[in-house]
């Protein structure tokens, strides 16, 4: 797995957990997103 997202890379741990991290905040934006489409929803 050798995904660039744009960082100097120069310690390669580092831009591991940094992937990673974008990955999880991105997921976490969209279930925050379903969420709240899904209570206003239930709310109507």
């Amino acid at each position: 797995m050798d995904i660039r997202i744009g960082l100097p890379c120069t310690d390669e741990f580092f831009c591991q957990i940094a992937m990673w991290v974008i990955i999880i905040v991105g997921l976490l934006f969209c279930l925050g997103i379903l969420i709240a489409i899904w209570s206003e929803i239930k709310k109507k």
